[in-house]
C-alpha cells in the first residue's frame, strides 16, 4: 500500500456529481511537518538521523520519523511505502 500525505479534493465538471482527488507537492511543501520530513530525507538519504526530542514538537513529525524507513520520495512527493498481508489488502 501507497499512501501520499497531503490530498486536495477538486470538482470534475459541473455535470459531473463525482469528485476527483488530485495531489500536489504544493500542498506537501505548504505543511511544515511534510516539507521537515522531505528535507530529512533528501539530506539523510536512507540512514535514519539522529533528531533531538526538542525538534519534533508535532504527532505528525513523530510519526514520520518513527515510520522513517518506510518513507520514499518520488518525483518530488513522500509517499509512506507500507507492506501488508494479502488478506489486509482484500478488505480494501
Amino acid at each position: 500500500m501507497v499512501i501520499n500525505f497531503i490530498e486536495n479534493e477538486k470538482k470534475q465538471l459541473e455535470d459531473e456529481p463525482l469528485l476527483k482527488k488530485i495531489i500536489c507537492t504544493i500542498e506537501q511543501e505548504n505543511d511544515p511537518d511534510i516539507k521537515w520530513m522531505k528535507n530529512l530525507i533528501k539530506t539523510h538519504k536512507e540512514e535514519k538521523p539522529k533528531i533531538d526530542t526538542d525538534e519534533l514538537d508535532s504527532n505528525l513529525k513523530r510519526a514520520l520519523l518513527n515510520n522513517y524507513d518506510e518513507l520514499r520520495i518520488q518525483n518530488d512527493f513522500l509517499y509512506w511505502f507500507k507492506e501488508i498481508s494479502m488478506d489486509r489488502l482484500d478488505s480494501f
